[in-house]
């Protein structure tokens, strides 16, 4: 568990698949998130859970005991890519500094508890409430980007790529 000044960062558990369900779906949220199945059931989140109520970056956020997203670092793929930071954000929370606030907290976790030299971060295009978090924990646009399918659009959509270095988080 981390905690934060306003904020609980805790791992999954099991009863927690309605709710992640319920606030994936509003397509507010859905619509920025690419990877994820539309539409998005219980099913899907309790799939989900199951997979990754384990892993060491994959973490809830809490507010005053209510659930309100989860932010992720996704174990890198092989020698030469980075972990990948991801987040999500139930539609109430947004604009109040909550995204921000808990993906500080889970990258500082991962960099006084790993070696490893720096994250990954994307964000669909266009997705400015992304791109502003991203921007303020430090992550640089590297010029790259991917297609992805985005199965709410069911149409291909633009990602953005950045990237965090150990010593640009140490400089912040």
């Amino acid at each position: 568990m981390i905690r934060t000044a306003r904020l609980v960062l805790r791992p999954f558990s099991d009863g927690d698949a309605g709710w992640v369900a319920r606030e994936i779906a509003v397509p507010e949220v859905q619509r920025w998130l690419h990877s994820v199945p539309h539409p998005y059931a219980v099913a899907d989140a309790t799939r989900y859970i199951a997979e990754y109520s384990g892993a060491p970056f994959y973490k809830v956020i809490e507010r005053d005991g209510a659930a309100l997203g989860a932010v992720t670092i996704d174990p890198d793929d092989g020698p030469d890519l980075w972990p990948e930071l991801g987040f999500w954000l139930r539609r109430s929370a947004w604009g109040q500094g909550v995204m921000t606030e808990a993906a500080a907290a889970l990258i500082g976790h991962y960099f006084t508890t790993t070696q490893g030299p720096g994250l990954r971060g994307g964000f669909v295009d266009g997705n400015i409430a992304s791109t502003r978090v991203q921007d303020k924990l430090g992550f640089v646009l590297t010029g790259a980007t991917d297609q992805a399918h985005s199965h709410f659009l069911n149409a291909p959509v633009r990602v953005v790529r950045a990237e965090l270095t150990r010593e640009a988080w140490q400089d912040l």
